[in-house]
């Protein structure tokens, strides 16, 4: 592994760049000059941007306009400003008041039929709802956004609302649908030459990227919007392009060329107050160092985004920060110092009322604590990561259900759609044909009043018999749809509730891993226990002798030995998910006992450390590892512990 040279970057006092001053000084002046009461409102809107990375400046400016806009009756400067500080609200994380701004404008915007202010508000209220995991609500008004934004002809909107849809469907893991959004997008914004919405579109689709692990096509986006943004005067587009080749490099474990963007990305954030980006550069910078076994320097730089996310008053960064550099501790096997800030970033994702951090750094907790031996709060954790991921569970499978619920409702409503069209049409053709036996009556009634009474009669009677049998027909068919209805009903209640069961099985076999892991510790320690009390018994008077013969009593009743592959097996797709794929994937031939033995190999155990586990001699786990590696087809030369890790 490259050896990757210590980096130092003084954080110094941050000072405005002197364009965006001048820009400030510009406005200020004439803010002072303006008469009017819409100039003034959109100069302090103006002022309220350039002021974003401060946030109580930026939330004063806007007030002040917001203020002035409802003094003035000027209900598109309300709507804008109550869109403005929603925005900001919600680029620091504080999700509530994001929630209550985007809400006041959008029923301002509703009011005062303000479509473009509706489309912001709603774009936002989304992006609330997806913090809050409330995914299918957030869709349904990403699409009522884009659906406002077409009947507008606003490209800037549709543009953007694309990039969020597509953004939605990568968090939800249908990247195809993520794809063909985006694509959308990124042709709307070259067309148009929005150049900040195409960096925006392309960052997304290289998040995606990621997820897939394609790290060659991450690295390509990232030249390619780094192409998009050289020629701007926009710091933070390029300072983000920059990032983004770093993280790519850094995928692609090319440390020292990430190491050179971060630095490019650095020089550009230290010259403005965006403590925001600052938080993620040095969190990559540190995620870098960790992935590269520097613990010592990424906890110096996990320390500086951990300041920055404090400056923000970012509670939920706190809390992940603080998480982050617990668990270096824990991987340099400072288990006391761990605990420390483990024990921090626990008050401050709770803080946070997120369920998902707060189950990541239980679920720490209990690591460390079992590091530490302390196997009663090791439980304690691993319980409350449990109980944590319950609710998640809980929160995706309403959502799911929601989903199929609404999906079924639009369905029936597209049959009666159907239905009626076909009724229509019916109608139609009834009454064309009334209208001709109307005149074959009349003209009957010219050559003889005989025959017209003959043919009315028969006439009659043939449309009375006519109207019987469409009226049986109809009952007929209306019995047959209900009952399709009814059986289509059931066979997709039968579906929900086999997938229910299929999800219980698959949660409690994952949980059913730690319990294992758990159990077989604990067993090693009763065994040990025992072990000691056993050596110790003969060197105490009778009456303490009897008392350690109970003690192990005990110790024997609850020493029950589990060696449970299966679970273990669950446990360990949780940390690598592509591991056992992939050998059965290349090595089809494989058995239960190799992909066992691979397991171990992997997550590091020694030959002493197998045989222990499998029961077995030392010499038999050196035949077997002998004969895995004939099956994979190594030569003798390669190193099968080796090949393994690099899997």
């Amino acid at each position: 592994m490259t050896v990757l040279c210590c980096l130092v970057l003084t954080t110094a006092q941050s000072k405005p760049h002197s364009k965006i001053q001048r820009q400030i000084e510009q406005l200020t002046a004439q803010l002072q000059q303006a008469s009017s009461i819409p100039q003034k409102v959109k100069l302090l809107y103006q002022l309220g941007e350039l002021h974003k990375f401060e946030y109580k400046k930026a939330i004063q400016y806007y007030q002040k306009g917001g203020a002035l806009a409802s003094k003035a009756h000027d209900m598109a400067g309300v709507a804008q400003g109550h869109v403005l500080q929603g925005k900001l609200h919600l680029s620091y994380r504080s999700f509530d008041k994001a929630w209550q701004q985007f809400k006041k404008g959008e029923a301002t915007a509703q009011k005062y039929q303000l479509v473009a202010a509706h489309i912001d508000c709603l774009n936002g209220i989304a992006s609330v709802l997806i913090e809050k995991n409330k995914q299918h609500k957030a869709r349904t008004l990403y699409h009522k956004a884009l659906k406002l934004a077409q009947q507008l002809n606003d490209p800037e909107r549709i543009c953007y609302t694309n990039i969020r849809i597509g953004e939605f469907h990568r968090l939800q893991k249908n990247y195809d649908y993520a794809f063909e959004y985006i694509a959308k997008a990124l042709k709307i914004a070259r067309h148009y030459q929005m150049v900040a919405l195409e960096y925006e579109g392309l960052m997304v689709k290289s998040t995606a990227y990621t997820d897939l692990e394609q790290f060659d096509q991450v690295e390509q986006l990232a030249h390619e919007a780094l192409e998009v943004v050289a020629n701007t005067n926009n710091s933070h587009l390029l300072a983000g392009a920059y990032n983004n080749l770093a993280i790519a490099n850094t995928c692609l474990k090319k440390y020292d060329q990430a190491i050179g963007y971060y630095t490019k990305a650095l020089r550009i954030k230290q010259k403005t107050k965006d403590n925001g980006r600052l938080v993620i550069l040095y969190h990559n910078i540190a995620d870098l160092y960790r992935k590269s076994l520097q613990y010592d320097l990424a906890i110096t730089y996990f320390k500086k985004s951990l300041d920055y996310t404090q400056k923000r008053g970012d509670v939920l960064a706190t809390g992940v920060m603080l998480r982050n550099i617990g668990e270096v501790y824990h991987l340099k096997q400072a288990y006391t110092q761990a605990e420390k800030y483990l024990k921090q970033s626990e008050a401050k994702v709770q803080q946070a009322s997120s369920l998902f951090e707060t189950s990541a750094t239980y679920q720490l907790l209990a690591r460390n604590y079992a590091a530490l031996n302390d196997f009663r709060q090791a439980y304690y954790y691993q319980a409350m990561h449990k109980k944590a991921n319950d609710s998640i569970f809980n929160n995706e499978k309403s959502e799911s259900i929601a989903k199929l619920e609404q999906h079924y409702k639009e369905e029936q409503k597209q049959k009666a759609i159907a239905l009626l069209k076909k009724e229509t049409n019916m109608q139609r053709q009834k009454t064309v044909f009334q209208r001709k036996l109307r005149n074959i009556a009349v003209a009957g009634l010219l050559l003889a009043v005989l025959v017209v009474v003959l043919l009315y009669n028969r006439y009659q009677l043939r449309h009375k018999i006519l109207q019987q049998k469409s009226l049986a027909l109809a009952q007929e068919n209306a019995r047959h749809k209900a009952e399709g209805q009814r059986l289509e009903v059931e066979q997709k209640l039968k579906q929900e509730e086999n997938k229910r069961l299929r999800l219980d099985l698959e949660y409690k076999n994952r949980e059913l891993a730690t319990s294992t892991l758990l159990m077989h510790h604990k067993n090693e320690v009763l065994t040990n226990i025992q072990g000691e009390l056993s050596s110790f018994q003969h060197q105490v008077p009778p009456k303490l002798s009897s008392n350690i013969q109970s003690i192990k009593k005990i110790i024997q009743e609850n020493n029950h030995l589990e060696e449970e592959w299966e679970h273990l097996k669950i446990h360990f797709n949780q940390v690598h998910p592509n591991f056992f794929g992939l050998l059965q994937q290349r090595f089809s031939h494989l058995s239960q006992h190799d992909l066992r033995l691979c397991a171990y190999i992997r997550i590091g155990l020694t030959n002493k450390e197998i045989a222990r586990i499998l029961h077995v001699e030392f010499r038999s786990v050196q035949v077997a590892k002998y004969r895995l590696k004939k099956k994979i087809g190594l030569t003798k030369t390669e190193d099968l512990s080796q090949f393994i890790q690099q899997l």
